[in-house]
């Protein structure tokens, strides 16, 4: 019966970590993915204005679920700070929660920084 129990708790334990793994990962990619393209289509646009292109990339990262939340152009570069919550995790949400300090239900975010030249 111990050993049942001990088996069964070490395949609850795997579970939860790959569940939370793979959270952590999807969100990741996305925030990632989101940014980089978010700072290539402003860069496509930062000839037609400041403005449009900020628009164009926040609504870009939009589509992965990412968060534009700083934009930043120049004469030759476009800088994207884009930020994403880490949802659906069972352990690293509270963990990192307590950790960090943050209150009970805010869920952990991740950020990325892109920039790409203007073209």
């Amino acid at each position: 019966m111990k050993r049942v129990l001990i088996i069964a708790l070490v395949i609850a334990l795997a579970v939860t970590f790959v569940h939370d793994l793979g959270a952590y990962v999807s969100a990741r990619r996305a925030v990632v993915e989101g940014a980089r393209d978010a700072a290539d289509v402003a860069a496509g646009l930062a000839s037609t204005g400041r403005d449009a292109a900020a628009r164009a990339a926040a609504d870009k990262a939009l589509e992965r679920g990412v968060t534009v939340y700083l934009y930043d152009q120049d004469g030759t570069r476009v800088e994207v700070w884009a930020k994403i919550e880490v949802e659906g995790t069972w352990v690293y949400a509270p963990v990192t929660g307590f950790i960090e300090g943050r209150p009970a239900g805010q869920l952990p975010v991740l950020e990325y920084f892109a920039s790409t030249p203007i073209r």
